[in-house]
């Protein structure tokens, strides 16, 4: 009966759960080029080919960029393509190579997520879109976790610490990051569940943050 119980309880809030790839994805204009920093087995690099003439998926991992690969010639997707390379060491590519960058639940792993950043800005065109998502650390049950002397998570998984997490993020620093990188941020919001509402006061109800950026 509990194991039921449990099974029809998280299927109930599911039904109101929006998934930060989701989010991201809605969030995406269409374009001619994107890149996907940190972009692990290339669901969603997949999924914004719709969106875009040309994907680039970019991972640190070659085990997940071989499972990528194998996606792409199983659905047969021509205008995708996955790269194994270490964004702490720079971005291979030229300056102003993408309309739009995507980083999603990416940043918290980097070794230096300043440079990683200008990196992003230096290889997006003028105008072109980068979307972010990051844990918040300061989400209200973090904040009350913290009061009462425990260490505020932002991973369920047991891998690591903390799920491997290098770094913790508050919607202030991240804007004043981007905005130092020279990104106008446009939108600020969440995922998970009741996202619309939560995205309100997205800084004290968000258990993530989604900025939305254009490179001035």
């Amino acid at each position: 009966m509990y194991a039921n119980g449990r099974k029809h309880k998280v299927s109930f809030f599911a039904k109101f759960e929006k998934h930060r790839e989701e989010a991201v994805f809605e969030l995406l204009p269409s374009g001619e080029k994107l890149l996907e920093l940190a972009c692990g087995a290339g669901n969603l690099a997949i999924r914004t080919a719709e969106k875009f003439d040309e994907v680039v998926g970019l991972d640190v991992s070659r085990n997940l960029i071989e499972r990528a690969r194998r996606k792409v010639d199983r659905n047969k997707t021509k205008n995708v393509k996955f790269l194994v390379a270490n964004a702490d060491e720079g971005l291979p590519f030229i300056d102003k190579s993408f309309n739009a960058v995507t980083a999603v639940a990416a940043l918290a792993h980097f070794y230096d997520p300043i440079f990683v950043v200008s990196e992003v800005a230096r290889v997006l065109r003028k105008g072109g879109i980068f979307i972010l998502q990051v844990p918040n650390v300061a989400y209200l049950p973090r904040r009350l976790a913290l009061l009462f002397g425990k260490l505020p998570r932002v991973s369920t998984s047991d891998f690591g610490w903390d799920g491997g997490h290098l770094h913790y993020f508050t919607e202030a620093e991240v804007l004043r990051l981007l905005n130092k990188n020279g990104f106008k941020t446009t939108e600020v919001s969440c995922s998970g569940v009741l996202a619309k509402t939560r995205s309100m006061y997205p800084s004290l109800l968000g258990g993530d943050l989604i900025f939305v950026c254009i490179k001035k």
